[in-house]
């Protein structure tokens, strides 16, 4: 059963892994035991937790069975992904949304800065009552001006780092991505508990509807690397 990041379409609670045994008796008097059957139960729906309008319960093995096909075709994109293009299409990317956001934090910031000009003038008139704000609103709104600049600055420091730190960065994405690799490879032979660690990895969050209809959302940090 490959639980952990299972939730329900309709009510967003998580779906818990649960198995249960059938008995049965035959007319010469003997107890029977069916094979143990594995569910996924919606305690919003199951426990009146909430107004759930969805499934109490759905087949495991169905839910599965296309969480591990959704899995095997994202293996075998990555196996087509050759290391070289993967690695020089997700730095510049990445590279050009650090500069992206630097300009935007920059932009912020003469943003606040020019606020902050006009709450400091806002001040003498609050002062001699010519203001529409006391002095109190002001001094708070233009703390909160001067620590928004702080923040920025901080974090345009974080980001300029990051981008002399390339080789760093480059390292961190073959990192992943060798991951990606590693798992496409040992996949089907891997042990079940082997395979949900992958799927916990791999995958952020699938929904599982009416009809067991899944919608699934893949971890964005392996999903980079086969987007169209």
């Amino acid at each position: 059963m490959l639980s952990g990041t299972l939730y329900c379409a309709h009510c967003g609670m998580k779906l818990n892994a649960t198995s249960y045994v059938d008995h049965y008796t035959t007319k010469d008097g003997v107890r029977h035991e069916t094979p143990r059957h594995f569910r996924y139960i919606c305690a919003g729906k199951a426990m009146k937790r909430s107004e759930c309008d969805g499934q109490s319960a759905y087949v495991a093995d169905k839910v599965d069975c296309q969480v591990i096909d959704f899995l095997r075709e994202c293996f075998s994109r990555i196996k087509l992904t050759a290391r070289e293009v993967a690695l020089e299409s997700r730095f510049k990317a990445q590279m050009t949304d650090v500069k992206r956001k630097i300009k935007e934090l920059e932009k912020d910031s003469e943003s606040q800065k020019s606020k902050l000009r006009d709450l400091t003038e806002e001040i003498a008139d609050a002062l001699i009552g010519n203001s529409k704000f006391t002095p109190d609103i002001l001094s708070m709104a233009i703390e909160k001006c001067k620590q928004k600049i702080v923040d920025n600055n901080a974090e345009i420091q974080e980001l300029h780092q990051r981008l002399e730190n390339q080789e760093e960065e480059l390292t961190r994405i073959d990192y992943y991505y060798s991951q990606f690799k590693s798992w496409a490879d040992e996949f089907d032979k891997a042990t079940l508990e082997r395979k949900r660690m992958i799927a916990d990895e791999l995958l952020s969050e699938v929904s599982v509807g009416k009809g067991y209809e899944v919608s699934i959302l893949m971890n964005a940090t392996y999903q980079q690397f086969i987007s169209a």
